[in-house]
């Protein structure tokens, strides 16, 4: 059996005091903050819009990719699977990593962005 939080191995559910609050901590976070998450980083998908309409497209993906880099930097939720896979502390890390990668992408857009107009 594996600890629920830093996925080491354990007798248990969890390997001490400290993992089971730290779990516990971060599934109060994800019940109060998940769904906003979810609408950070889905709510600016409409920028997309005004991107095809005035012929911006980049700009506007762009703005979407920091936005949600930013969201997933704050509040770094994985999915269920993922926790049980890797444990929560882990799973922090790799959203955070996420987050880092959606901030290159949209770099890599600006550029291209640039380099085309």
């Amino acid at each position: 059996m594996r600890c629920k939080y830093c996925n080491e191995k354990c007798v248990t559910d969890f390997c001490g005091d400290d993992c089971r609050s730290e779990y516990e901590s971060y599934n109060a976070l994800v019940k109060k903050y998940g769904k906003i998450l979810l609408l950070i980083v889905l709510g600016p998908i409409a920028l997309l819009i005004p991107g095809f309409i005035f012929g911006y497209f980049a700009l506007f993906m762009a703005a979407w990719f920091f936005i949600a880099a930013i969201a997933m930097m704050v509040l770094p939720f994985c999915n269920t699977h993922t926790v049980e896979m890797v444990g929560v502390k882990r799973s922090i890390t790799l959203a955070r990593w996420a987050g880092v990668f959606l901030i290159v992408m949209g770099l890599f857009l600006l550029l291209i962005h640039v380099l085309i107009s």
